[in-house]
């Protein structure tokens, strides 16, 4: 009798769980356009923590935020790992290409710069896709050396992916500037 009530039981149980007649919707996995390149010096190193996003986009889908404050979530797009680990990784390989400095995502032990990265926007608007960052580069004893913030505008994205490529753009043109920034702040505190 015991076994008959626990072999009911559980298939009442499971039987709630299981859905036979849904498909699932595939899964689209996105990463920003990153170029591949060795530094070309060996110092310093630029350590990057991870950025600091805004809360409406710290998850794993793709957020977009839209006109008149609607937000564009589906589940089925999602980033291929954390948005605020890609960000971090996209400017330091932008930067590696312009300056020829290696970057690293974890404290170096030796004596090192540090770029952090405070994304105020990161979206869509009436007529572009914006990315707004303020930045700081420091010592690695914690001196400012300089910072500074930027608006980049690309094309307005109507889809995912497009919304994936024009980040990628505001991105690398973030990295160009923050570059010249690291490299006149460099210039001035190296011998």
């Amino acid at each position: 009798m015991r076994k008959f009530i626990y072999l009911t039981s559980v298939a009442l149980t499971l039987s709630g769980c299981i859905v036979f007649d849904k498909k699932s919707t595939a899964v689209t996995f996105h990463q920003f356009n990153t170029p591949t390149v060795a530094a070309s010096k060996a110092s310093p190193v630029v350590f990057i923590p991870r950025a600091s996003i805004p809360a409406a986009v710290r998850r794993p889908t793709l957020v977009i935020n839209e006109i008149r404050g609607k937000t564009a979530i589906d589940d089925s797009q999602r980033w291929l790992y954390s948005l605020d680990r890609a960000i971090s990784d996209v400017v330091g390989h932008n930067l590696t290409q312009i300056t020829g400095l290696p970057y690293s995502t974890s404290a170096p032990s030796d004596a090192h710069v540090v770029l952090m990265l405070d994304v105020m926007q990161f979206g869509v608007n009436d007529d572009a896709t914006i990315l707004q960052i303020n930045y700081r580069i420091e010592t690695s004893a914690g001196d400012t050396l300089t910072q500074g913030q930027g608006t980049w505008r690309s094309k307005r994205a109507s889809s995912p992916k497009a919304f994936v490529e024009q980040q990628s753009t505001n991105l690398s043109l973030a990295s160009a500037e923050i570059s010249q920034a690291l490299l006149q702040a460099l210039s001035k505190t190296l011998p």
